[in-house]
Parts: structure tokens; C-alpha cells; sequence
């Protein structure tokens, strides 16, 4: 696929030595977090994520990587938990050893999942895959849709759930394919992560460096003219909506609009090749 300038950032800080795969195309994206391990002298192999010993008397190891494909089915047979693969496969360190510990293939029609379709692939949905301690992916979610009234930033959420997020997506539109949203991935600094993609801006792990590249991709609300309306009347107020790259946003949607004061007959706006109108009453309001 072609991915535009900075559409992939990688974050180094994942504490746990779990090797993260990323495999992305046009209409699907597949995570899988690999446990690591290290052979002893005595043939035994040993995780160096959970302190887990597999003796190689029941321990087979493959000697070519197959191809990945995007599904949700049963992990293959090589994948199983007695089965290792050589790190020089995935390009690492041959001392290494990797197992499968988790998968997870979103693609946009995620209804089929038993998901609410209109919250995950939603424009300007912030897509979390969570993983736990011990490198099992949980179902993604929509972190904005679970954050909008608290307006909680990802870093505090990530930090209150317990668990690590080893990627986001910034969906552009939920519409369009993957390449035109955002993608970022937290590794392990050491282990890194193997894939068909190539992360070309590193992303710091802090609030503001995830705001900084989500908004990146997200599409952009403005009002091209500041717009005055005396009190106890009405005004209206053009709104343009662009891309990310600054085209107009021409596939109709609609968009949700609140106020702090005064009154809205509609909260809801259609847009219509990328533009829309928004009436706004100064009920109950002076100068």
C-alpha cells in the first residue's frame, strides 16, 4: 500500500519484550504480539516476557516464515505454543526465539465482529488495540467514543485501564481506505517489530506527541469568517469542511455541534460538498 508522508509513527516504550507484527493493506489491518524468548545450553527456551520455560524435547522450530494472510480464523498450526520462530526469520537477533501469543484483523465492515459499526468506524475515531500483561490482545475499541463526555486524554486512559495500547488508529475517514488514515504502533525499543510497513516519524510517548500526529490525519472544521449575533436574534454560520491534506471534504456527512451558551435548533448538520450552514439563536443572552 502507499502510505503518505508520516502516515505510520512508531513509539518505543513497550516494557515487556513482546515483538509486535503489523501486516496493513488497503481494507484490513492484522496486529499480532509475538512472546520472546532465548535458548539455553540445556536446549531449554526461556521467555523473556513472562520467565516461562518450554524444554526442547517438546519444542519444534520452523525454518520458513509463511505468508501472512488477513483472517480471523483459528491460529495456524505452526503458531502453537510449542512451536518457535527463529529470530533471523523476522529479521532479529538468531539468538532469539518467538512465539505467537495474540492476533487481532480489523477491517471496515466490523460489524461481522458484534461491534457497533456507526462508534468504531466513526470519522475522527481513535481505534485502540489494548494488549495485556501477557501479550493478549483485547477486542479494539473506540477510545474517543468512550471518552467524549470526560474529554480524557489517551494517556491517562491508558494509564487507568492497566494495560498497554500497542497501536492506534486515526481514522481519517471511515469511508476511505486504510492508507489515508493514521497509524501507530508502541514497541519494545529493543525488539522493534516486523511488518509490511515502514514507520517513518517517531511519536513521543506523551500527550501532546499523540495529539500532534493524530491531528495529522483528521479532518478539519472551520468557519471561514467570525460571525456576530446580537442578543435574542439569530445568525448563521457557514462551516467548510477539509481533509487533512486541505481538500475539500466532498463525500456527504454529518456533523455533531454543541454550544456552552445560547440555543441550537439542530445539533445535528448535514454536510453537503463539504460545506454547511449552522443556526445559532442568542436566547436569553445581552451583549
Amino acid at each position: 500500500m502507499i502510505k503518505r508522508k508520516y502516515g505510520c509513527g512508531i513509539t518505543l516504550g513497550l516494557e515487556r519484550k513482546f515483538m509486535i507484527r503489523t501486516l496493513v493493506d488497503e481494507s484490513n489491518v492484522t496486529f499480532a504480539t509475538y512472546e520472546t524468548f532465548f535458548r539455553e545450553d540445556n536446549g531449554c527456551f526461556v521467555s523473556f516476557c513472562t520467565g516461562r520455560e518450554f524444554h526442547g524435547q517438546v519444542v519444534s522450530v520452523i525454518g520458513e516464515l509463511p505468508d501472512f494472510k488477513h483472517n480471523d480464523g483459528p491460529f495456524p498450526t505452526h503458531f502453537q505454543d510449542n512451536v518457535m520462530i527463529p529470530g533471523e526469520l523476522f529479521g532479529k537477533d538468531p539468538n532469539l526465539f518467538f512465539r505467537l501469543r495474540s492476533k487481532v484483523t480489523l477491517n471496515k465492515t466490523f460489524d461481522k465482529h458484534g461491534l457497533n459499526a456507526d462508534t468504531l468506524w466513526a470519522i475522527h475515531s481513535d481505534i485502540f488495540i489494548m494488549m495485556d500483561s501477557d501479550g493478549a490482545l483485547f477486542t479494539p475499541h473506540n477510545k474517543f467514543s468512550r471518552t467524549r463526555t470526560s474529554k480524557q486524554d489517551g494517556q491517562n486512559y491508558v494509564f487507568q485501564k492497566g494495560y498497554c495500547a500497542i497501536a492506534q488508529i486515526y481514522l481519517a475517514d471511515a469511508k476511505g481506505p486504510f492508507s489515508d488514515d493514521g497509524l501507530r504502533i508502541t514497541v519494545n525499543e529493543t525488539l522493534g517489530y516486523y511488518g509490511n510497513l515502514e514507520f517513518d516519524q517517531k511519536v513521543p510517548a506523551t500527550q501532546n506527541g499523540f495529539h500532534s500526529f493524530g491531528m495529522m490525519f483528521y479532518p478539519v472544521l472551520e468557519s471561514p469568517s467570525a460571525t456576530e449575533c446580537p442578543a435574542e436574534k439569530m445568525v448563521e454560520i457557514p462551516l467548510e469542511l477539509y481533509t487533512a491534506d486541505g481538500e475539500v471534504f466532498t463525500d456527504p456527512d454529518t456533523i455533531y455541534i454543541k454550544t456552552d451558551a445560547g440555543y441550537l435548533p439542530r445539533s445535528q448538520v448535514a454536510i453537503v460538498n463539504g460545506k454547511a450552514m449552522a443556526r445559532f439563536i442568542a436566547l436569553g443572552l445581552a451583549p
